[in-house]
C-alpha cells in the first residue's frame, strides 16, 4: 500500500451467512446471503488514475441436497434469487439469476 492510492477491489464492508437444515436424513436445505459494498476500481483516462466506486450489492441463494442412497445423492442451487446485476470486479457483471443441478456418488 506504499505506491497505491486504495485497496482496489477491496470492500470496506463485507458479511455473509450460511446456514444449513437437515431434514429426516434426507434431505439437507440451506441458506446463504452475501453482502459486499466500498469497493473500488482503478481505471485510467489517458495518464491519469481514476477511482470508480463499485456499486453494493446484495446476493440470496438456496440449496437442496436429497440423499437417495449413503452414496448416491441429487442436488439443486439457486444462485442471487434477487436477480440483480452487479459488479465484484470492475466491467465483470455477475449472472443474475441462475441455478446449478446435479447428482453426487461417494465412494
Amino acid at each position: 500500500m506504499d505506491k497505491e492510492e486504495k485497496a482496489w477491489h477491496k470492500p470496506q464492508f463485507t458479511a455473509g451467512i450460511e446456514t444449513y437444515y437437515i431434514v429426516k436424513d434426507k434431505l439437507t436445505l440451506s441458506l446463504d446471503l452475501t453482502s459486499w459494498s466500498g469497493a473500488k476500481a482503478r481505471t485510467f483516462s489517458g495518464q491519469n488514475v481514476v477511482v470508480e466506486n463499485l456499486d453494493a450489492w446484495l446476493d440470496l441463494g438456496l440449496g437442496a441436497e436429497y440423499r437417495i442412497t449413503d452414496r448416491f445423492s441429487a442436488f439443486l442451487k439457486l444462485n442471487n434469487l434477487l436477480n440483480q446485476g452487479y459488479q465484484k470486479w470492475y466491467k465483470y457483471p455477475v449472472q443474475k439469476f441462475n441455478f446449478l443441478a446435479g447428482i453426487g456418488f461417494s465412494f
